[in-house]
């Protein structure tokens, strides 16, 4: 275990002594995520500079029939996105039953959505048209309803089988942003709409068991029940809230710029590491370390200290940086990146331990320290390119979406940003974390291991 220490402590001293390498550490992602997060308007106040997103709705919906009320919830969505307006219109709005008028309130007449600051949406009768909006820059979502969709989540009977069908979003790549905002809103009203189906069929099929005579012949109790369905009583709303004070739920554009930067040098630092265990060998000090009474695997595992302790020093620093510049900006201080410092911890340290494991695989692969710098260069590049260093993930085709789970850099970028808004559950971030780094000091220690040049 001594021995492991000692590697570990040369590889710090000696990284240490390499100014371009603590230029690449610290100065530059901190300067960089500095300047890219100040081009997004709002980052000192916290406000959304995402406002007015113009959004083309294509309600195909053809309904369900509903106990001799026909229930279109393609509506219901469509009226949570687009305001009411003063006068009623057929082709946007549900008139009210007549049969339903005694449920009727001042506050259900109409769908109501406080959307008005963050979407602008207009329906659109044609797809094709919808769609050819997005494309020309008239639009940056369209939502497109299926015909199908009543029919498959809407409980008509005892013999009903809940099958959702999906409703197409129709996003600009350039505004990607925009496109998973009003993903989210749909994907709310959709889930609203689904879990209400869901809990009256649960209700009516528990009624026919404890009661049939009552659920299946009594007309009065059948009529209030298909009122449930019925858009001017079933008030479906979507709100949005501007917060004061606390901003732990804010989004930050340096938490996500910040972080992926982050990442993204540290593996530039894990691959500065692999270059110092070449010249190493250029030296001669790697080989007199081999012909020592010392496994190659301790030697592998006193480097992997040593990078995980560089690395972790670094991450540290630009994080504690991050919140400083972002405290100077409001004018107070404000830690960013949320309040569970244990997760927060996990985070760091898993993260720190997996770019290590970079580090060694590289070091396994190259002969020069020339090789080593390649190597670094093209794996950091690949996992920043997927990790969201230069740009939204999301913007990605779908077809390379899956590639982007081998990066570090997104995992580690999603867990932080999702520990800055609240939201702990990063179990599934810091598995893929520890796998990646762990199947690649694997490999990098079998290679190390079989090589004969060393």
């Amino acid at each position: 275990m001594s021995k492991m220490i000692a590697i570990a402590r040369r590889y710090i001293y000696t990284t240490f002594k390499d100014f371009n390498l603590l230029l690449i550490m610290f100065a530059a992602p901190l300067m960089i995520s500095t300047i890219i997060a100040l081009a997004f308007s709002g980052v000192s106040s916290g406000a959304s500079p995402i406002s007015n997103i113009p959004v083309a709705v294509v309600n195909l919906d053809k309904g369900a029939d509903v106990m001799g009320t026909v229930v279109n919830n393609g509506d219901i969505l469509m009226n949570v996105l687009i305001p009411p307006t003063t006068e009623p219109d057929s082709a946007t709005t549900t008139p009210p039953d007549e049969t339903c008028a005694p449920l009727l309130t001042s506050t259900t007449s109409e769908q109501q959505g406080g959307l008005d600051n963050l979407i602008s949406a207009v329906r659109i009768a044609d797809v094709d048209l919808a769609r050819s909006g997005v494309e020309d820059g008239s639009y940056a979502v369209a939502v497109i309803i299926p015909e199908n969709f009543s029919q498959s989540i809407t409980y008509t009977g005892p013999n009903f089988t809940f099958n959702p069908v999906q409703i197409e979003i129709y996003g600009d790549g350039n505004r990607s942003i925009s496109a998973g905002i009003v993903r989210s809103i749909v994907e709310g009203v959709n889930n609203s709409i689904l879990a209400g189906n869901i809990t009256f069929a649960t209700f009516y099929q528990t009624l026919i068991v404890t009661n049939p005579v009552l659920a299946l012949n009594a007309q009065a109790f059948n009529t209030a029940l298909a009122c449930a369905f019925n858009p001017s009583v079933a008030n479906l709303s979507v709100n949005t809230q501007s917060i004061t004070g606390e901003t732990a739920g804010q989004f930050n554009a340096l938490v996500s710029i910040g972080a992926s930067l982050a990442g993204f040098f540290a593996l530039f630092t894990a691959s500065g590491a692999a270059t110092n265990i070449l010249e190493e060998r250029r030296n001669g000090t790697l080989q007199r370390m081999m012909v020592s009474p010392t496994p190659r695997t301790n030697i592998l595992i006193g480097m992997l200290m040593g990078t995980f302790a560089v690395v972790l020093l670094q991450l540290v620093f630009l994080f504690i940086a991050l919140t400083i510049i972002n405290s100077g900006l409001q004018g107070q201080f404000t830690f960013i990146w949320g309040a569970n410092w244990i997760a927060i911890i996990g985070m760091l340290l898993v993260t720190s331990l997996s770019v290590s494991g970079v580090g060694i695989f590289i070091a396994s692969l190259s002969k020069t320290s020339e090789q080593s710098s390649i190597f670094g260069s093209i794996v950091s590049t690949f996992m920043g390119v997927l990790g969201g260093a230069f740009f939204n993930v999301d913007a990605l085709p779908e077809a390379i979406q899956p590639i982007t789970r081998l990066s570090i850099v997104r995992w580690s970028t999603e867990g932080f940003t999702r520990l800055s808004v609240g939201n702990t559950d990063i179990l599934l971030n810091l598995l893929w974390l520890l796998i990646l780094g762990g199947v690649l000091f694997v490999a990098g220690t079998i290679i190390f291991a079989r090589r004969q040049d060393i």
